[in-house]
C-alpha cells in the first residue's frame, strides 16, 4: 500500500512537498524506517523536515520503536518537536514551528487520499495543468470575500498565502471576483480600485500589480507577474510600495533572491512562489472560471489549500 508524506512549508515555492512510500500502514512506515528517522531523517524523507530526527532529550538515550499505533503517537509527541498531533491510523497531522514560521507535516494512507481527493488533489499535481475551456464554471466556496468587478463575464479567483510575523497558519486568504477573467485583469486594474476602502487583507499582490500597471502600462500580464516574483513587498516593513518606481523597487535591498522565485504563467492560470527572507516563499495564485471548467477538482483543492492547513475537512 502507498503511504504519503506531505510537508507544508514556506521553504518550498508552492508551500508543498510530497513523497510516497510503500508500507502496510502508517505504523509500518515508521517501523520500517525508524532507524533512519532517528539518525538521518533527511535521507529517507527526501528533504529537511523541522522537528526531526526522532530523539530523546537525554544524551545517549535511544528512542525505541513503537509497539503499536497509540505508542507511536506518544513517541512522536514526546520525541519530535511539535505543537499538536491530530488524526488516526488513516491520517496524522502534525503542526509545529521553527521559531520563525509555522509548519505542518502529514502522513496518510492511499485510502485516505482517495476518500479526500477533492482536498488533496493539489498535492499530487506537479506541474499544475493549464488547459482551459470555453464556457466557464463557477466554484462554490466559503470565500474570505466575494465582490463584483462588473467588468464582463466570468469569474476570477485569488489565493494568497503570505508570511507575516510567523502567523502564517492564519494568514490565508481566498477571494472571488465576479465579472472578470485573467485576460481583462490589467485593464480592470488600470481603471478601478481593487479595494477602494483599503479594508481587505491578503490582496497586497493584486494592489502591487495595480501599481505596476500604472508604472508601466505597456507591459503584459506575464511581464508584470514576473516583476512581482522579483520584488517581495511583504519585506518592505512599514514602507508603502506605491511610493517607489519600478527601477527604485528593483534596487531596494529586500533580503530576497529573485532567481529562487518560481512561475507557472498561462492565459487563465498563474502560480508564483515569491522568494522572501532568504529561503522562505510567499505563495500567490490567480485563475478564472475557464481554467476551472477543465480543472474543477484541482481548483477546489487549491481553494482548500489556500484557506485551511487542515487536510481532513469534516
Amino acid at each position: 500500500m502507498k503511504i504519503h508524506f506531505a510537508y507544508r512549508t514556506v521553504y518550498e515555492p508552492n508551500g508543498r512537498y510530497l513523497k510516497t512510500f510503500e508500507a502496510d500502514s502508517i505504523l509500518d512506515f515508521f517501523l520500517k524506517n525508524w532507524k533512519q528517522l532517528t539518525k538521518d531523517p533527511d535521507e529517507i524523507l527526501g528533504t529537511y523536515v523541522y522537528g526531526f530526527p526522532i530523539s530523546s532529550d537525554e544524551i545517549g538515550v535511544k528512542v525505541h520503536p513503537p509497539i503499536d499505533f497509540n505508542d507511536l503517537i506518544a513517541k512522536l509527541g514526546k520525541h519530535v518537536y511539535c505543537n499538536e498531533i491530530v488524526g488516526d491510523e488513516e491520517c496524522l497531522e502534525i503542526y509545529t514551528d521553527d521559531d520563525e514560521v509555522e509548519l505542518a507535516w502529514y502522513i496518510f494512507t492511499e485510502d485516505f487520499k482517495e476518500k479526500n481527493w477533492r482536498q488533496l488533489a493539489i498535492w499530487f499535481q506537479n506541474p499544475i495543468p493549464t488547459d482551459y475551456g470555453s464556457i466557464g464554471k463557477n466554484l462554490l466556496f466559503d470565500f474570505n470575500e466575494s465582490f463584483d468587478a462588473d467588468y464582463g463575464t466570468g469569474c476570477l479567483y485569488h489565493i494568497s498565502c503570505c508570511i507575516y510575523d510567523s502567523g502564517n497558519f492564519d494568514d490565508l486568504y481566498v477571494y472571488e471576483i465576479d465579472g472578470l477573467r485573467m485576460p481583462q485583469l490589467l485593464d480592470y486594474l488600470r481603471n478601478n480600485e481593487i479595494d477602494p476602502k483599503d479594508e481587505l487583507v491578503g490582496l497586497e499582490n493584486l494592489k502591487f500589480l495595480k501599481h505596476l500597471t500604472e508604472e508601466n502600462n505597456k507591459a503584459s500580464l506575464n511581464e508584470l507577474l514576473n516583476l512581482i516574483g522579483q520584488i517581495c513587498i511583504t519585506d518592505m516593513e512599514d514602507e508603502d510600495f506605491r511610493d517607489f518606481s519600478i527601477p527604485a523597487l528593483l534596487k531596494k535591498e529586500l533580503g530576497n533572491n529573485p532567481e529562487k522565485s518560481t512561475y507557472l504563467l498561462s492565459e487563465h492560470f498563474c502560480e508564483i512562489g515569491i522568494n522572501s527572507l532568504e529561503n522562505q516563499f510567499n505563495y500567490f495564485v490567480l485563475f478564472d472560471d475557464l481554467w476551472v471548467e477543465k480543472n474543477e477538482v484541482i481548483a477546489q483543492s487549491l481553494l482548500q489549500f489556500g484557506s485551511n492547513w487542515r487536510i481532513r475537512v469534516e
